[in-house]
């Protein structure tokens, strides 16, 4: 995913970091903070499914583009269905698109229902795709990125406990949000190393 599109990179890196940072805040166990932390580096591995001409289309999508596009939270949670220790981090990545009200997808979730890993890692996802460029849109000031938020909150599309606890994370220790560049480590292969140390995969390699 990250070689088809550039912004995915970094993306991963700086979402994976503020949700260990957003957990933490919120008192979650080790435990949940590691289904967190993998749960974020492969939220969006079903986009390996969505065409290019969708993944990197500068404007609005189609109807029918739009279909595909949200058919990657299901494809995400395919991929890594068989994998022992991955199901918490599984729930994140079918349902990270799912809103409080029951107007998200994939299956119209609402309020409580939709795993709380999940809500969690929204609103990490969120923020980051607001301050930061996308293909679509630039990248916009700390303010409006917290009115937006508060706004998603009062449009009954997030966890409003949640976003109350973000928002105040993000107005009194916002630097924690703002990973520094040797913070933003190849995630990508830690989380393979910790699927091979947990037995998820048979891999030989020549030579061993």
């Amino acid at each position: 995913v990250e070689a088809r599109d550039r912004h995915t990179g970094d993306h991963v890196a700086r979402v994976a970091h503020n949700a260990v940072v957003f957990g933490q805040h919120l008192g979650l166990s080790p435990d949940e903070l590691i289904a967190l932390r993998r749960g974020a580096v492969l939220h969006d591995i079903g986009k390996l499914g969505v065409p290019d001409a969708i993944l990197l289309k500068p404007g609005r999508l189609t109807v029918e583009e739009r279909a595909v596009m949200e058919s990657h939270t299901i494809i995400g949670k395919r991929l890594v269905s068989g994998m022992r220790r991955m199901g918490p981090a599984s729930e994140i990545i079918l349902s990270h698109h799912e809103r409080w009200d029951g107007s998200g997808y994939p299956h119209h979730l609402k309020g409580d229902d939709i795993p709380f890993l999940a809500r969690i890692f929204q609103l990490v996802d969120i923020q980051d795709a607001l301050a930061y460029e996308r293909p679509y849109k630039p990248a916009l000031p700390a303010a409006e990125v917290a009115h937006l938020l508060r706004e998603e909150a009062r449009f009954g599309w997030r966890d409003p406990e949640l976003s109350r606890a973000f928002l105040e994370l993000l107005a009194k220790r916002p630097e924690d949000l703002m990973p520094r560049q040797d913070q933003l480590v190849d995630l990508g292969l830690s989380i393979f190393r910790d699927i091979l140390h947990t037995g998820a995969l048979a891999w030989e390699c020549p030579g061993r």
